[in-house]
């Protein structure tokens, strides 16, 4: 996790960097219940082996997927920045309910239809 918060769309945005190649991602990101939209979020830097993941923003879909902490399920699509950072928005459907719920970040090909999933982390 590399330290900071940034300010991006007059949200509190932090970055942390998830590890594709491995499960030691102790990513937990904090919301405050009630949260709407562009308020809080995350920006996530893929690496794979200590190498910068680099998302194909044109023939890649990214999104937010799990589970919320009343069990229902979410698929969220996220942003690509120019640095090849995946911005995740944290919606009032995240935060609706206390608890912590269970989440990963997936890209899906166009083209092929290929997933690619990171291991879960927590908000």
């Amino acid at each position: 996790m590399k330290g900071g918060f940034k300010d991006k769309m007059d949200g509190v945005y932090k970055h942390y960097v998830i590890d594709l190649s491995c499960n030691n991602n102790f990513v937990q990101v904090p919301a405050v219940q009630g949260d709407g939209n562009n308020v809080r979020g995350f920006e996530v830097e893929l690496i794979s082996n200590n190498v910068q993941y680099v998302v194909d923003a044109e023939n890649t879909i990214v999104s937010i997927a799990g589970t919320k902490p009343d069990t229902k399920q979410i698929l969220n699509e996220c942003k690509v920045t120019s640095e090849g950072f995946i911005l995740v928005d944290i919606t009032s459907q995240m935060t609706a309910v206390a608890g912590r719920g269970d989440y990963s970040i997936t890209l899906m090909d166009k083209n092929t239809n290929s997933l690619l999933q990171s291991f879960p982390f927590y908000i």
